[in-house]
């Protein structure tokens, strides 16, 4: 029984790094910001009561639940580590300073949601296997599209980054500037 389980979860591995490897790999339409190059938030961004993601879709702030994960989609990150601070309960106006963006695509059944995520350097690298979960059976599967920003502000410490993705099926491809410029509308500029 273990073997055969694992014959599959490997075989399952094998299809999703070679299918997930032609689709992900040298997008150079992919956004890409430079390090060092700033984002401004131009109005206050409130946080769902309690929660770490502020998800923007079409130019609004959306609750998670109302986010049509076939539709690009952002969200703001906050860092939890913070010493003894209370949690952020909004993203103020403002610059943050990009850091590092990499590309990750996690694949995942719709019922479970266990990812078998496949992940790209911020240079187009090859894909590379970080985790496998075993799929059921006749349940759908999400392939999301990530695109994840790293941003800093002295001013607003615990808002970590900013991710952009969207489910593209089998044969999508990481999201470019202008789908993220249309998913963030005019609350969030990049220069």
């Amino acid at each position: 029984m273990f073997c055969m389980r694992f014959r599959s979860a490997s075989a399952v591995m094998m299809a999703v790094a070679i299918a997930t490897g032609c689709a992900t790999t040298g997008n150079s339409s992919a956004f890409r910001p430079e390090p060092g190059t700033t984002v401004e938030v131009t109005k206050q961004l409130d946080f769902p009561h309690g929660s770490t993601r502020l998800y923007i879709q079409g130019g609004m702030p959306v609750r998670y639940r109302d986010v049509d994960r076939f539709v690009p989609h952002c969200a703001f990150k906050l860092d939890r580590k913070r010493d003894g601070q209370p949690l952020a309960d909004s993203v103020m106006p403002g610059t943050f300073t990009i850091g590092k963006t990499r590309h990750s695509l996690r694949v995942s059944d719709a019922g479970t949601r266990e990812p078998v995520r496949v992940a790209s350097s911020s240079d187009g690298a090859t894909p590379v296997l970080l985790q496998l979960a075993e799929a059921a059976d006749a349940t759908p599967t999400i392939f999301l599209y990530d695109t994840i920003i790293a941003v800093h502000s002295e001013e607003q410490p615990q808002v970590a980054d900013l991710t952009c993705s969207y489910d593209g099926g089998s044969f999508g491809d990481h999201l470019s500037p202008a789908e993220i410029s249309d998913a963030l509308g005019e609350l969030v500029r990049f220069y």
